[in-house]
């Protein structure tokens, strides 16, 4: 078997179960959205309303998206001639150099993850705290956004 389907394989591997993972816990905090664990504590019923939405929302986007990557590798896996195009395009060197630049795929993925999951549990405490690390989230984003447009036009 060639070097590179190996390789490629044990990259498809670690993302599988990271992709697991997200999965299992964003079963759990659907769980204890939809059993009223993480209610608000408050008077105002379209801060409750919000707060529910949003946390059945966010769930339901960090079971989604893990799916349909654990689906298009279910058939990545079984065409090795796309598995290794992904592995060259995943390794590719002008990419690894611009998310390095930008700060790095693992540091944003673990900075948006976590903040995500702070925010679900975030309305326990305040509102305010809430709406703070939205906006913090959105801002994330867009400064990566801007910071990849730029670094990949520039090299």
């Amino acid at each position: 078997m060639d070097k590179r389907i190996v390789l490629a394989r044990e990259d498809l591997k670690k993302t599988n179960y990271w992709m697991i993972t997200l999965m299992i816990s964003a079963l759990t905090l659907i769980i204890l959205s939809l059993t009223n664990v993480l209610t608000i504590n408050s008077n105002n019923e379209h801060y409750i309303d919000f707060v529910h939405g949003y946390q059945t929302g966010l769930s339901f986007a960090l079971f989604v998206f893990p799916c349909i990557n654990l689906i298009s590798n279910f058939f990545l896996a079984k065409n090795e001639v796309k598995l290794i195009e992904k592995y060259i395009n995943d390794h590719d060197e002008r990419k690894l150099f611009i998310a390095d630049k930008v700060g790095g795929n693992f540091s944003f993925t673990f900075e948006i993850i976590t903040m995500a999951l702070v925010s679900v549990i975030a309305p326990l405490y305040s509102f305010d705290l809430l709406l703070g690390i939205v906006a913090c989230i959105f801002i994330i984003i867009i400064i990566r956004g801007c910071l990849y447009l730029y670094y990949n036009h520039k090299y």
